[in-house]
């Protein structure tokens, strides 16, 4: 859940939550991450909105008060226009974070930039569903109905599958069996004896 004030914060904790959103419009309210960094297992921080300097001092803060925290990549506009995005962004904001683990949060419309988000690194998704995009309120045009949730998680175990590992290229079984099958070949038209140099007539 996501408090807002102290008050809902110390509700929250009343009912036994342990991990806590911090919206982008808190991320520089250092008197709730204090107190939430103090109680939280995990705080996970929305940047929308933040310069590159108040996220290096926040995160330095964070770092300070022993918070264990994860920041999301976040653009706070309704919807967000494609070209706004960003995702490059992830990998400088994983300097940032704790371990270098860095999420999205996308206020995009559909699901396709909140799934290319994993791609780049993020291990968090944040992204509202609902159950009518026309709804009153900023939120429910940009989320996503169920079966576009489930299609954009379906999506993200496939690109995390497919992601492997970084290092020397590995040839796959399926590529072997290919390979036999298309890969060119020398093949003898002549029987050529034990010692002669093989030329191109063989």
């Amino acid at each position: 859940c996501t408090p807002f004030d102290l008050s809902s914060f110390h509700k929250l904790k009343a009912y036994g939550l342990e991990l806590f959103k911090i919206a982008s419009a808190d991320f520089t309210n250092y008197e709730l991450l204090s107190e939430v960094a103090g109680h939280a297992k995990l705080m996970i921080c929305s940047t929308g909105m933040s310069t590159e300097s108040e996220i290096d001092s926040t995160t330095k803060y964070l770092k300070a008060v022993g918070a264990n925290y994860i920041l999301l990549h976040c653009n706070s506009t309704y919807p967000t226009p494609d070209k706004d995005v960003n995702l490059l962004y992830l990998s400088n904001l994983k300097k940032y974070s704790r371990k270098g683990i860095v999420g999205y949060s996308g206020h995009e419309r559909g699901w396709i930039i909140a799934a290319s988000a994993v791609a780049l690194g993020a291990k968090l998704i944040e992204k509202h569903f609902t159950f009518n995009q026309s709804w009153e309120g900023n939120d429910h045009k940009v989320s996503l109905l169920p079966f576009e949730f489930k299609l954009m998680v379906e999506s993200i175990r496939r690109i995390e599958n497919s992601l492997g590992t970084e290092g020397a290229r590995q040839i796959s079984q399926g590529e072997l069996i290919n390979r036999e099958n298309l890969a060119k070949s020398l093949v003898a038209k002549n029987a050529i004896l034990k010692g002669n140099r093989i030329t191109r007539n063989d």
